[in-house]
């Protein structure tokens, strides 16, 4: 009864959990009834969609995304994803994926600096109103980046692998909140 009235409460105080935020937290645990090698064909899809590139695997298993650009514009600011996909096997038909998104932001150019023509000197007297700008050599980054579990795109692969499983658990946890 406690987790009923907690419930309740939560919803009117608008503070119950979204249902994405419950579908997601089904697919951090979710065991796929397909083994590694067919969950990894439908990774490997699902990320050339989305226009990624594969860096090279890692020695423990785990397949990296190239770093892309999402959005922005490269000399002011830009945002950059990429992923860390880690597919275990369970046994001959079962498998487990983990999505880890790393995001990284730049915030500007490096510094602009004036370019001075060849044989003139370095001194500020050299360096006139009129004189173009050079831009700086790389992006800025904003901060480290942030690695996050993608628990949006493992719901995602559940839902391309086994669709009857998904819309099952989807019913199910729809007919769980409808009725409390």
């Amino acid at each position: 009864m406690r987790t009923s009235l907690l419930f309740q409460f939560l919803v009117l105080a608008g503070c119950a959990p979204r249902r994405s935020t419950l579908l997601e937290q089904r697919a951090a645990t979710y065991v796929f009834h397909r083994s590694a090698a067919e969950v990894e064909v439908t990774v490997d899809a699902y990320f050339s969609e989305l226009g990624f590139e594969w860096d090279a695997p890692g020695p423990d298993g785990v397949h990296p995304t190239a770093w892309k650009e999402v959005y922005g514009e490269w000399e002011f600011a830009t945002v950059y994803q990429r992923y860390f996909i880690l597919i275990r096997a369970k046994g001959p038909r079962h498998s487990t994926v983990e999505v880890v998104k790393l995001t990284r932001t730049t915030s500007r150019m490096e510094t602009y600096h004036p370019q001075a023509p060849s044989g003139v000197g370095r001194d500020t007297k050299d360096v006139s109103p009129e004189q173009e700008m050079g831009k700086g050599v790389a992006p800025l980054p904003a901060g480290p980046p942030v690695a996050k579990r993608a628990l949006d795109v493992e719901w995602e692969l559940i839902r391309r692998l086994e669709p009857t499983r998904a819309a099952a658990l989807e019913q199910r946890l729809d007919a769980t909140t409808a009725s409390r």
